[in-house]
């Protein structure tokens, strides 16, 4: 078993990893950053252009923002210094049209298009660079410790968002930032040295490992939703605090964790303890949904999996940013659906939802059960023999 006092240990390694291409992993951040406010407070923009038009707004945004995903990580091999100096740009002029009054249907056609493309066209192949810098051995603890800062840095700006135009701040900081950290950033090499390590994953593996990646946010759209008719917004609100409390300690502790275990055991363990969550509440009616705060734990540890690590263990590094623009998609789609319902007025049946959510999470635990490893046999037995060395070297101190 690994000894506590080593998490000190793997964050100093990661945060040495990170810091030894600074400039790409503030730049990445940033971009994730910058997307996430985009969506996460569309509704904020279209009700500033146009009330009558929001619902609108975020559709276009949300279709653009895929296709740009898509479209990004399929032109990523010809994408220099230029190109992404432009696109953040570009990005950095979006922002700016919040200011200006835009009327009729085509303005908001070309604002929610302008917005996807500043948004996305970049991520897949940002991403796939930072990934680039770990290994098999760190992937994990340096993902958690990257997928921290990011939250971090939204948890932050969030701070600073209360209306269309602050929102549009925020964004135009966020791209003239990641202009200048363009322009400052020398090209580096790749560091990644573990290549040969990688086994082959069969497609039908790497299909399986989307879906269950939906599979848990599917259920976050239905639980939000349900949630939402259940509790006053002040207790959602608190809700929401605690979960990201505790998704930001299992990022740190999860990431570290899946680099010993193994992916594969942190990914079932979540979803099995999701799924006995939700057949709970759904046997008490939702009485216990204001303890989904601990949802936080199992939100942290698949993030970390599905945005970056799984992809650096089974894909290889010219076909990895195909696979980021996927799973972003359907990140993105969460946030998509959330607003859309909330937007729409949609409740969906409670006796219906949760029930759902439990099959739907039990169908994933089942599936992750059939899925291969993705830390290889070899890096796990080092790990243990390196604890089971360092155990037997206290045991000696401590009876000198």
């Amino acid at each position: 078993m690994p000894n506590l006092s080593n998490l000190k240990e793997s964050l100093k390694e990661s945060y040495g990893r990170l810091r030894s291409d600074a400039y790409l992993t503030l730049y990445s951040a940033l971009s994730i950053v910058y997307i996430y406010q985009f969506f996460n407070y569309n509704t904020l923009l279209g009700k500033t252009i146009d009330p009558n038009l929001t619902l609108f707004i975020l559709d276009v945004s949300f279709f653009s923002a895929i296709f740009f995903l898509i479209l990004g990580a399929i032109l990523d091999q010809f994408f220099r210094k230029k190109v992404h100096l432009l696109w953040n740009l570009i990005g950095a002029l979006f922002a700016t049209l919040i200011f200006i009054p835009l009327d009729g249907l085509v303005s908001a056609v070309l604002f929610a298009i302008l917005g996807g493309f500043s948004a996305s066209l970049a991520i897949p192949g940002i991403l796939s660079k930072i990934i680039g810098i770990t290994t098999f051995e760190n992937r994990g603890s340096t993902a958690g410790l990257f997928i921290f800062f990011v939250y971090a840095l939204v948890f932050f700006m969030s701070i600073f968002v209360n209306s269309a135009y602050s929102l549009a701040i925020v964004l135009i900081a966020i791209k003239l930032i990641n202009a200048a950290l363009v322009i400052l950033r020398k090209p580096k090499d790749a560091t990644n040295d573990d290549a040969a390590l990688m086994a082959p994953f069969a497609m039908s593996s790497k299909l399986a490992f989307l879906a269950v990646w939906g599979i848990f946010l599917l259920v976050d759209i239905l639980a939000s939703n349900s949630a939402s008719q259940l509790l006053p917004k002040e207790t959602l609100n608190m809700i929401g605090l605690q979960s990201i409390a505790l998704g930001f300690a299992s990022m740190l502790l999860g990431g570290w964790l899946m680099d010993h275990y193994g992916r594969k055991k942190l990914m079932v363990y979540s979803y099995a303890y999701l799924g006995i969550e939700y057949a709970i509440i759904s046997v008490t009616h939702g009485g216990i949904i204001a303890y989904t705060f601990i949802d936080g734990i199992a939100w942290g540890i698949l993030s970390v999996l599905f945005i970056m690590v799984l992809w650096g263990d089974i894909i290889r590094e010219k076909e990895r940013p195909i696979y980021i623009s996927i799973a972003f998609s359907i990140a993105i789609t969460s946030l998509f659906f959330k607003n859309f319902l909330s937007l729409s007025g949609i409740n969906l049946s409670i006796d219906q939802t949760f029930p759902s959510t439990s099959i739907f999470l039990f169908f994933a635990v089942i599936l992750t059960l059939f899925l291969p490893e993705t830390l290889p046999d070899k890096i796990m037995h080092g790990k243990e023999l390196k604890d089971y060395l360092e155990q037997a070297k206290r045991i000696k101190e401590k009876f000198k």
